[in-house]
């Protein structure tokens, strides 16, 4: 928009000074001394007169002419200097007032402008012939004032019209017509007539040709018609202007498009008529260029000068003038709805962003483009729109619109972007998304691998095509050129997308050219993975059956072997992994083609690292079936080996049996029966099992019957040598029988003979009371023990001998040192016979006295255990006396203490008490004779023989009943498969200490096998524990 720079210099005064020598007089002083010197006095006068310049000049010749009078010159001069700076301050004030007109009414610059022709009087008047600058800032002044009405009407009336244009808004065009109305009063203000140009005081008047004022006239006719066609015309634009607008807010772009076309036609309308009102304007600043031209005096004070303020404004009110007030109502409008088309074109892209979460997982759904293309081609049109409303600008006259260039490059740019570069990325995005759901269900549906790994190989094609397309469409270059040249408006929201997008379907490409490479290898490695763990699972169940399954038989887990079957399910599982191997090795050859991505597809790099280690683990798998099917083989063969053995073990036990070799034909029946159980360990044979378990048991049966009578025979034997010993006191000698008996009688009988241990009770309580008299062969010490005691009885003998021939010293320094060796015996063993009687012996000689309260010592304790009254403490008691009496029997209190146990002993056996002993010990005998339960008649039998242990027939009928009932009376060695784990269990818990729990379990076995030996025996010994 134009603006006119009007009466600039009117409010700008050069306030002088005079300088004794200026510039423009240097060309002068070479003159000066040429002219006549005037005397002081006669510069005074020229002083008085006012005439400064004069007298200046004056006095510059007579400083010259008179330099050692220079102090009175310059008085002088200071003189005129005051008077000079009195007018500059008069200057100043005379400015003070020229701006003070500026906002005042008519009455009020009617008095200001006296007072200030009264200061121009006053300043004309204070210098005859005063400077050029002087007269021309006077003039100037005059001029000013004269004009003063004229200027301040004008700015008031262009104030106002800026005014309205100031507080326009987007809702109304009545500011805008209001702006060019109130400006059009500005248009005819001042008359050709007013027009004057100054000569000193005198005003001359300004007469111009006639075709000039006609030309100006016509124009000022001109513009004040068409401002009175712009309230209709900014009127209709404003409706169609606002009707426009809307719908591209509201994004309806076919409503917009018809809008647009009648917005256009209103402002193509305002338009020529601003052109109409331009050109006028322009024609009237040339007629005022001519005016100035014919009277050079006018300054920018002409009538038409004053016309054009109205039609263009001025600078210092920029919203003024007609041709401003139009183009701020076109401008203002234009501009909004450049802005309001951007703002749409970018809510387009808004929409279209937040149809998309762009982010990877965007290509795992379809996409659909329809919306999305909808809200592009939306943009587009919008952008086209906004090059119509930039078009605009092109059809106003006199403007510099250069710089829009841009804008509308820009709106070409987004509009093309959007109809081609924005749907082909979308497109792009689109056809990454539908294959890979195309892949996933093929992959879901197809499992045959080789049908699979085409589609796949294809697949991989397919996306490194797309990623060449994807490639030209990221180096577009219109993009490019847009990028780098236009920055006008902000696409960057668009453009990021497009980018994003762009980047992220290259990637997804990327991504899946290998990811297809990853899903054949990961699904060749699932494959892989799972025979693996199909013929692993295999070689497991090929393991367990060559060491072992559990088997629950009669709710025990029992462990058996398969080696046989172990080695064909290896045979066949070796068949099956080399033919898998082949086709793994296959997959993997296939895999190479995906081998660039290797670095980049973790899920690839990983499958095929995987495929490798399966192949490998199946060979391992080979490897271990060939273990297995080797140890199979081997304990097969094992297995084969003991079950011969055994078989040929159990025709040695028939041998033995035959020959009457009862413990021979056992310990053979017990060799075939653990032999065929250890090759059942090696091999599970039923038909082994069967045969043996059957023929074992009924072997030991008729092994046990058999035995039977020998077994009680030789049992009563050694039962009669124990009550033997027992009486003579060889307590040592009975044990050992009854030991003996005890192990006989458990090889036939399965519950304990009540004869040998009542015995054995005696015998331990026996040996208990005399325990330590004797040295075990089996003590530790019983070498050292007996080396001291051979050499106490060496030496007792030689010092004994000493001793009694006469050679005292001698003799009792050898009885001294067997004594020594006595009493280190004694110390470990101070109950032992021998040492005891040896030192008795040697105190006999030594120390008579000690010997003599020892003998009565020893009478006297076995008199006291003799006082209980029981037969076993008086043969006790008889027995220790009579072992004394053997090395004293000279010794006359010992003789008659063996006399009184004796006696002792034969009153007991005629006692009343012994005869009731021996009647009911024969009535029992005669009650079980004649009874028919094996249980009671073996009790009361018992008991007979409790009463009388010498009672014969008591001891007949027992061994006769136990042989008679050898079925329920004999011990069973065998315990079947479920039992003999729960023995072993039992065992266990017994050897842990585990009392408790040992007993529950051995208490269950004795139930259902109270004649099994081991049962037996294990159950003492657990509650003996």
């Amino acid at each position: 928009m134009v603006r006119f720079k009007f009466f600039a210099g009117i409010f700008i005064f050069s306030l002088f000074a005079f300088p004794l020598f200026s510039q423009e007089n240097t060309s002068l002083q070479e003159s000066v001394l040429e002219k006549k010197v005037l005397s002081l006095s006669e510069i005074d006068l020229l002083i008085k007169k006012n005439e400064y310049s004069s007298a200046l000049e004056a006095l510059s010749v007579f400083i010259k002419k008179n330099p050692e009078q220079f102090d009175r010159a310059q008085k002088r001069i200071s003189q005129i200097m005051k008077k000079r700076l009195d007018f500059n301050a008069q200057a100043f004030v005379l400015a003070e007032k020229m701006r003070e007109s500026a906002g005042f009414n008519d009455l009020q610059s009617d008095a200001l402008d006296s007072k200030k022709m009264d200061i121009i009087v006053s300043l004309e008047k204070m210098e005859q012939n005063p400077p050029k600058e002087a007269v021309d800032f006077t003039n100037d002044a005059r001029r000013t004032i004269r004009l003063s009405y004229y200027i301040n009407r004008s700015n008031s009336i262009l104030a106002q019209s800026a005014e309205f244009v100031e507080n326009a808004d987007f809702d109304s065009s009545e500011n805008y017509f209001l702006a060019a109305q109130k400006s059009l009063e500005a248009l005819s203000l001042k008359t050709k007539d007013s027009d004057v140009v100054f000569e000193g005081e005198k005003e001359i008047a300004v007469v111009y040709p006639d075709e000039l004022n006609a030309k100006v006239e016509k124009q000022i006719k001109k513009l004040s018609e068409l401002n009175s066609s712009l309230k209709e015309l900014l009127k209709n634009c404003q409706e169609d202007y606002k009707k426009y607008k809307s719908a591209v807010q509201n994004l309806r772009t076919d409503e917009s498009e018809s809008a647009l076309k009648k917005m256009s036609r209103s402002f193509e309308k305002i338009i020529r008529a601003r052109n109409e009102i331009y050109s006028s304007g322009n024609e009237l600043l040339s007629l005022d260029r001519r005016a100035i031209e014919l009277n050079p005096g006018l300054g920018d004070t002409s009538y038409i000068t004053f016309s054009t303020r109205a039609v263009f404004g001025f600078e210092n009110l920029s919203s003024s003038g007609i041709l401003t007030a139009v183009d701020a109502f076109l401008n203002s409008r234009a501009e909004d709805l450049k802005n309001t088309v951007y703002e749409a074109v970018l809510t387009e892209f808004s929409l279209i962003n937040a149809q998309f979460a762009l982010n990877p997982r965007i290509f795992d759904s379809k996409i659909e483009t329809f919306p999305v293309f909808e809200l592009a081609d939306g943009a587009a049109k919008f952008a086209s729109q906004g090059q119509e409303i930039y078009s605009f600008y092109k059809k106003i006259d006199g403007g510099d619109f250069s710089g829009f260039e841009k804008y509308k490059d820009s709106l070409l740019f987004i509009q093309n972007f959007s109809a081609k570069n924005l749907k082909n990325a979308i497109a792009l995005a689109q056809g990454v998304a539908d294959k890979n759901l195309e892949i996933a269900q093929k992959i879901s549906l197809n499992k045959n691998f080789s049908v699979l790994g085409k589609e796949i190989l294809n697949s991989s094609a397919y996306y490194e095509n797309k990623i060449a397309e994807i490639e030209t469409e990221q180096n577009s270059q219109s993009v490019k050129a847009f990028l780098a040249e236009n920055k006008i408006l902000d696409w960057s929201v668009p453009l990021t997308f497009y980018d994003k997008i762009l980047l992220l379907a290259k990637n997804e490409c990327e991504n899946q050219a290998g990811n297809v490479w990853s899903t054949l290898a990961k699904a060749y490695s699932d494959e892989g993975d799972s025979q693996l763990a199909d013929f692993t699972l295999k070689r497991v169940e090929a393991d367990s059956l060559l060491n072992g399954i559990e088997e629950i038989e009669s709710e025990t887990k029992i462990v058996k072997f398969y080696p046989t079957k172990a080695f064909q399910k290896c045979e066949e599982l070796t068949e099956k992994i080399k033919k898998e191997i082949i086709v793994l090795a296959g997959f993997r050859k296939e895999l190479d083609g995906g081998q660039k991505f290797r670095g980049t597809q973790q899920i690839y790099t990983d499958s095929v690292l995987n495929l490798e280690s399966v192949i490998v683990a199946m060979n391992g798998l080979l490897l271990d079936c060939q273990k297995i099917m080797a140890s199979a083989k081997a304990k097969s063969n094992e297995a084969l080996k003991s079950a011969n053995e055994a078989r040929r073990l159990y025709e040695s036990a028939l041998s033995y049996l035959e020959k009457k070799q009862y413990d021979q034909a056992r310990n053979s029946l017990s060799d075939a029966d653990s032999t065929y159980k250890k090759s059942l360990q090696f091999e599970e044979n039923d038909s082994l099992r069967r045969e043996f378990s059957s023929k074992i048991a009924l072997t030991d049966e008729k092994i046990t019957a058999l035995q039977n009578g020998w077994v009680i025979s030789t049992v009563r034997s050694l039962i009669t040598d124990a009550y033997n010993g027992y009486y003579a006191g060889n307590f040592e000698y009975a044990k050992r029988s009854l030991d003996s008996a005890s192990e006989i009688w458990e090889k036939t009988q399965a519950q304990e003979n009540s004869e040998i241990t009542e015995l054995a009770a005696l015998v331990k309580e026996a040996l208990e009371s005399s325990g330590g008299k004797e040295i075990s062969y089996a003590d530790p010490l019983y070498k050292d023990m007996g080396t001291y005691l051979n050499n106490a009885k060496l030496h007792y003998d030689e010092g004994s001998k000493l001793y009694s021939s006469g050679n005292t010293d001698e003799g009792k320094k050898l009885l001294v040192q067997a004594r020594d060796e006595v009493r280190k015996v004694q110390r470990v063993f101070p109950k032992n016979q021998e040492a005891g009687n040896l030192n008795l012996l040697i105190n006999k000689i030594l120390d008579p006295s000690v010997f003599n309260s020892t003998v009565t010592q020893k009478i006297n304790q076995a008199k006291a255990m003799a006082s209980s009254g029981r037969e076993v403490d008086l043969r006790n008691s008889l027995n220790e006396i009579k072992a004394l009496q053997k090395i004293i029997p000279e010794n006359k209190a010992v003789a008659l203490a063996v006399k009184d146990f004796e006696s002792q002993l034969n009153r007991l056996a005629q006692s009343e008490q012994t005869r009731k002993k021996l009647a009911r010990s024969n009535e029992l005998t005669a009650l079980a004779k004649n009874e028919k339960n094996l249980n009671k008649k073996i009790a009361l039998l018992n008991e007979a023989l409790s009463l009388n242990r010498r009672n014969t027939l008591a001891q007949k009928l027992k061994d006769e009943a136990y042989i008679l009932n050898s079925k329920t009376t004999t011990v069973k060695n065998y315990l079947d498969d479920a039992d003999e784990v729960r023995y072993s269990r039992a065992e266990r818990l017994y050897n842990d200490g585990l009392k408790e729990q040992a007993e529950i379990l051995i208490n269950d076995l004795f139930t259902k096998n109270p004649q099994v030996a081991k049962v037996i025996k294990l159950k003492r010994r657990i509650e003996n524990m």
